[in-house]
């Protein structure tokens, strides 16, 4: 699951969505993006848990399609 953070959404996306999400057995990873800096923040399932991720202008992991997300090229042009 993917989320892009906004000044309006945030709040929502950190607190009652993250609860929700890494609830579900089948999540592999919650992933929240940034809108406003090249930066995101990955939430990974690791066996009965979950180990957070934070990066900025490099790769994130995509385990349920097993690759990455480039950060540069995901906010180019902005």
């Amino acid at each position: 699951m993917i989320e892009v953070l906004s000044d309006s959404t945030e709040a929502t996306d950190r607190r009652e969505k993250l609860r929700k999400y890494l609830g579900l057995p089948t999540l592999q990873a919650y992933l929240l993006l940034d809108s406003r800096t090249p930066r995101a923040f990955g939430y990974y399932r690791e066996g009965e848990g979950w180990v957070y991720r934070e990066v900025e202008a490099s790769t994130l992991p995509l385990p349920c399609l097993g690759g990455y997300l480039d950060l540069a090229e995901a906010y180019q042009g902005l």
